[in-house]
């Protein structure tokens, strides 16, 4: 991408952050971590449940903890940036998109006063930028996702989970952004999950799920392997069994990020993504309810 295309992007992300998702991100995401600020003499009416018992028994009368809502987060962006990004069937790959969502969650962190960071990974980490305010920071985020030079092909998600356990200790929260075209990730997604409020954005091309009816005899190509298969699209059968083997993948791919403590969200490459992404977080705050 051009400094042109880049700038374009920046701008549409931030003016739809402005017009549609800023309340739902406040909504979702802010105030939900609380910490320790001191103690305070009991009064009347106060939750015995927050009675500081050590404090209480030092002091000879009892004592509640106060608590006040952290000032603010720490978002992550995980970028998986491995030759299955550069797939796409529309006018936009996996990156493309990758890099609008993480354009709009970025614009949406800052407008908040929150730190958004970026890491990017194929089957190793890439590229790690510390999180950090301010506005110059999802324009370094965005370049990075589709300007900067990578060493590896394949997918190895337990990199960048492994890598962020060791560069983060408060809890934050992360966006894991990949097609998930990998295995044995389980364990370091668990533990991620775990210490930060994960969601796994999975990106997916609906040439992965079906066949065109006219497209006669296909190639399709493993983009981080190379293997070639050959696929009659012309035969209903075919195209039938591709599909059914698609929903099958899809569906054990999103039962075990879930499985292992990850909200999922779902994004159609060349689908509107922006409308997509505040229904989710509408979604979320539902549920929370």
């Amino acid at each position: 991408m051009t400094d042109a295309q880049i700038h374009d992007l920046d701008i549409r992300c931030r003016h739809a952050v402005e017009e549609m998702l800023a309340g739902e991100y406040l909504s979702v995401f802010k105030g939900r971590g609380i910490e320790f600020e001191d103690v305070r003499p009991y009064e009347p009416g106060d939750d015995v449940r927050s009675i500081d018992w050590n404090v209480t028994a030092r002091a000879g009368k009892p004592f509640v903890k106060r608590f006040i809502e952290e000032r603010d987060l720490t978002v992550y962006l995980i970028v998986d940036v491995s030759a299955s990004s550069r797939f796409g069937s529309r006018a936009d790959d996996k990156l493309a998109a990758a890099a609008g969502i993480c354009g709009l969650l970025a614009h949406a962190a800052i407008r908040n006063h929150d730190r958004a960071g970026l890491i990017l990974f194929t089957d190793e980490v890439e590229c790690h930028l510390p999180p950090a305010k301010g506005l110059n920071q999802v324009a370094r985020i965005l370049d990075l996702i589709q300007n900067h030079p990578v060493a590896g092909r394949g997918t190895d998600l337990r990199q960048p989970l492994d890598f962020l356990m060791h560069v983060t200790r408060r809890r934050g929260v992360v966006f894991l952004i990949s097609d998930f075209q990998a295995t044995g990730y389980e364990e370091a997604l668990e533990s991620a999950a775990l210490s930060h409020d994960l969601i796994a954005v999975r990106l997916h091309d609906p040439r992965e799920s079906s066949l065109p009816a006219d497209g006669g005899i296909c190639r399709v190509r493993d983009n981080e392997t190379g293997r070639i298969v050959w696929l009659d699209s012309g035969d209903g059968k075919s195209r039938r069994e591709y599909a059914e083997r698609a929903a099958d993948r899809d569906a054990r791919v999103r039962e075990g990020l879930q499985a292992c403590g990850a909200e999922v969200f779902e994004v159609v490459c060349g689908e509107d993504y922006v409308v997509d992404l505040r229904a989710f977080l509408q979604a979320r705050l539902d549920h929370r309810r």
